[in-house]
């Protein structure tokens, strides 16, 4: 009767790349060359994804330091082009559009709400601080902090009144007298601006919370006048 043998382990090549490697056992030891290249390749395939990530926390910063600039310099240009435009027409041509008026108006509304974020997040808002100048750091951090809290707690309820009229506008169709254009994309300014408010809100509470507790100088912003 013939005696079964037990098949023994044969080396399997494959070709990746320019390279070619060994796997299974030779002679029982295990393949350590494809080992290391396989860490190797992986240990590569991190770096990779990590300076993915890092590419992207970068713009995430970017964002972070900048959309309201961003924003304000659109809104802006838009605004400046339009009334430069409708001038041209009216000393020039006679004549301008009701649209223009339109597109200046609500222009201005969206300065107005997104810099209301931008001013929060430099903390550049107009306040009286003449009780801050005799007070230690410890309890002006404090007063900072409260003044997050209240001034967060109106911007929810705002962002809820607003975003109601929103609602109603989109409900019943309301189109502006010029541009015949959903009123939506207009009111939305507001609830936007809030939106931008409460997360600046949120920035300035944890930024005050960690000073205080490191005890450092909370941050004020700049000063117009000393």
């Amino acid at each position: 009767m013939p005696r079964w043998k037990k098949p023994q382990a044969r080396a399997v090549s494959i070709t990746y790349t320019t390279r070619k490697y060994r796997i299974g056992r030779a002679n029982g030891a295990p393949d350590i060359q494809f080992s290391l290249d396989m860490l190797i390749a992986f240990v590569r395939a991190m770096s990779g994804c990590i300076n993915l990530a890092g590419s992207d926390m970068n713009f995430v910063r970017r964002l972070d330091r900048d959309a309201e600039r961003w924003l304000l310099l659109v809104v802006y240009v838009m605004l400046v082009a339009t009334m430069a435009v409708e001038v041209l027409r009216r000393e020039v041509f006679s004549f301008s559009s009701i649209w223009g008026e339109e597109i200046v108006r609500y222009s201005f509304i969206y300065l107005a709400w997104i810099g209301a974020a931008a001013a929060v997040k430099e903390r550049a808002h107009i306040r009286i601080d003449v009780i801050m100048h005799y007070l230690a750091p410890r309890p002006k951090a404090l007063l900072y902090i409260f003044g997050d809290l209240v001034m967060f707690g109106v911007a929810i309820i705002a962002l809820y009144w607003s975003y109601e009229s929103v609602h109603v506008s989109a409900k019943f169709g309301s189109v502006t007298d010029g541009l015949r254009i959903s009123k939506v994309w207009f009111l939305m300014a507001v609830p936007l601006g809030f939106a931008l408010v409460i997360v600046r809100l949120v920035q300035s509470f944890l930024r005050d919370v960690h000073l205080l507790r490191t005890g450092q100088p909370v941050f004020e912003g700049d000063t117009l006048f000393d």
